[in-house]
């Protein structure tokens, strides 16, 4: 119906845990997990009432914040700040490759699976290799991906690649080890005059709950910083 809240997002564990909250509140919406740009895109042209998409913290913020930039307006939008949550690298138990950083992606030793093109992760690596001057066909597995960090993490686990770029939580639940690369801050964006809409509303009301964020706060790597911030 007109009335269903439809939230495109990038893949991430505060939508998910978000996503249940919104069920046992029976708010109507639909989740639909996309690549960043897909996720503004649809914002921009109505698809969807809210887009979820995540900012690395530090150098690389700034090249982040200018990719999106075209999707953003700040007078006509409104910006959720969600949670802080670990990004890096998802490897074997005991890290038998003693994989340690970014710069040991281009080893010809070591087997990587990426994100998809447009994932907030593809840009995230992208970035760190372009800052280390390493070119991505350096690195073996570059062109194969996956779509979800889970997906990633499986990946991983079944022993198809030595190395993904991920968040925490599915490298603990598949019993990985975990190499922190960079913490990035996780958005959800929303145009200021759909904010009256009862679903919206409901929405930013768990975003901003104890209950929801402490919630998010039991998962590995993820980290709620005061009430939920809205610019």
């Amino acid at each position: 119906s007109s009335t269903q809240l439809r939230i495109n997002a990038s893949h991430g564990f505060a939508v998910q845990t978000l996503n249940e909250f919104l069920v046992a509140r029976s708010v109507p919406h639909a989740i639909k997990y996309c690549a960043s740009g897909e996720a503004l895109d649809a914002l921009c042209s109505g698809a969807c009432e809210i887009a979820g998409f995540p900012v690395p913290v530090g150098r690389l913020e700034g090249a982040v914040v200018d990719h999106y930039r075209p999707w953003l307006d700040p007078r006509e939008q409104r910006v959720i700040f969600v949670v802080s949550r670990r990004q890096g690298l998802i490897v074997a138990a005991g890290n038998p490759k003693r994989i340690y950083g970014i710069d040991d992606l281009v080893r010809d030793d070591i087997r990587f699976i990426n994100r998809q093109p447009g994932s907030g992760t593809r840009l995230l690596l992208d970035l760190e290799l372009k800052d280390r001057g390493l070119a991505p066909e350096r690195v073996n597995g570059y062109a194969q991906f996956e779509f979800t960090h889970a997906a990633v993490a499986a990946f991983v686990a079944s022993g198809m690649a030595d190395a993904g770029l991920g968040i925490e939580v599915p490298a603990r639940r598949f019993g990985l080890e975990f190499v922190p690369v960079t913490t990035e801050r996780y958005f959800l964006l929303c145009h200021r005059r759909k904010t009256d809409l009862p679903a919206l509303r409901a929405t930013i009301d768990v975003l901003t709950s104890d209950d929801y964020r402490a919630a998010v706060d039991r998962l590995p790597g993820y980290r709620t910083e005061g009430p939920g911030g809205i610019a």
